[in-house]
């Protein structure tokens, strides 16, 4: 859905004096847009944190050295390695996977707040 990519891009890193300019917002949007089309996927929330990162490096690269294809083949390389699930539809299968496990991280490292959250009724989704 553009809507709530562009709306996403905004947000992205605000505190960020880079990101308050225009042409480091398109590139976000064209690295997102390019790599779903070429994934064939959906856009999922966050990713354009992971797209910032690389839509930086290539306003930072001298001499034209990470140009528009070269961020795209790096942000589809990085998203493939490390974070594969990220944009599955299944439900966020490795969100899941990942919150629960924090959940039990926070549990067996300080079973007070754990108590805490369980009694206030505040599930891993939230925190």
């Amino acid at each position: 859905d553009l809507r709530t990519l562009r709306a996403d891009i905004n947000r992205t890193r605000v505190g960020d004096v880079a990101f308050q300019e225009p042409s480091m917002m398109e590139r976000v949007e064209e690295l997102i847009t390019s790599f779903c089309r070429q994934e064939r996927v959906r856009y999922t929330q966050g990713l354009h944190e992971v797209a910032a990162i690389f839509a930086f490096l290539r306003s930072k690269a001298h001499g034209g050295r990470l140009d528009g294809p070269s961020a795209l083949a790096c942000f589809s390389a990085f998203v493939r390695r490390f974070v594969p699930c990220f944009h599955d539809d299944e439900a966020f299968v490795s969100l899941h996977i990942s919150l629960l496990f924090f959940r039990q991280l926070i549990l067996y490292h300080h079973p007070d707040l754990f108590n805490h959250l369980e009694e206030a009724g505040v599930s891993p989704f939230v925190y």
